[in-house]
C-alpha cells in the first residue's frame, strides 16, 4: 500500500510540475505581450520604457488576470454553472462602466450575428439577461426570476436619450474620432 500511495503522490507531483510549466508558459507569453504593447505606445509618444517598469507591468498584468479569471470562476459557480460565460466577463467589468458597456454591446451585435443576422442594432434590448428582444423605452433593472414569481417589478419607463449605453457609444465615437487625427470633433459629434 505505501508504494501505492507514493505512486500516486508522484503522478500528483508530475501534475504539478505539468500546471506550473503551462503557467510559466502562459506568463512568458503575457510578459513578451505587455513588452511589445509598451514598446510600440512608448514609439507612438517618442518615448522608451525601462526594462524594469516593463518586467514590473507584465507581473502586474499577470496577477490581474489571475484574479480576474477567479473572479469569473466564482461568479459561473455562483450561478450554478461550471463554465465562464459572456454575463460573467460583463459582471467582472462592472467597475468600468465603459468597458462594461462596450462588452454589452459587442456581446449583443455576436448574438445578434448568430441568431438573427438581419436584426436592427436599434431592436436589441439591453436588458439584464444579456437575452435579444425588441428594443422599447422600457429598460429592466436587474429583474430576477424571484422578482418576477413575487410581482416585484423593477422596471422603468426611461428616455432613449438619457440611456447610458448609447450615451457611451456615443463618446467612444468621439474619442475614436479625436484620436484619429488629433483635432476636436465637437461640431461633428457631441463630447461627453
Amino acid at each position: 500500500m505505501e508504494g501505492h500511495s507514493s505512486d500516486f503522490e508522484e503522478d500528483e507531483g508530475l501534475s504539478v510540475l505539468r500546471d506550473d510549466g503551462k503557467t510559466e508558459l502562459l506568463k512568458n507569453r503575457v510578459r513578451l505581450s505587455v513588452i511589445s504593447i509598451a514598446e510600440t505606445e512608448a514609439k507612438k509618444y517618442g518615448m522608451e520604457v525601462s526594462q524594469p517598469v516593463m518586467v514590473c507591468l507584465a507581473q502586474l498584468t499577470f496577477k490581474f488576470i489571475e484574479q480576474l479569471a477567479k473572479d469569473m470562476e466564482l461568479f459561473a459557480h455562483h450561478r450554478g454553472r461550471k463554465l465562464v460565460d459572456v454575463a460573467d466577463v460583463i459582471i467582472c467589468a462592472h467597475r468600468n462602466e465603459d468597458l462594461a458597456a462596450t462588452l454589452h454591446s459587442f456581446s449583443l451585435e455576436l448574438k445578434g450575428k448568430e441568431t438573427q443576422p438581419s436584426l436592427d442594432p436599434s431592436q436589441v434590448s439591453r436588458t439584464g439577461d444579456f437575452g435579444l428582444g425588441p428594443r422599447d423605452d422600457t429598460v429592466a433593472f436587474g429583474v430576477t426570476d424571484s422578482d418576477q414569481a413575487h410581482g416585484n417589478k423593477k422596471e422603468g419607463k426611461r428616455d432613449k436619450s438619457q440611456d447610458p449605453l448609447l450615451a457611451t457609444d456615443k463618446r467612444l465615437a468621439w474619442l475614436e474620432l479625436a484620436l484619429a487625427d488629433g483635432q476636436d470633433h465637437n461640431n461633428k459629434i457631441e463630447g461627453p
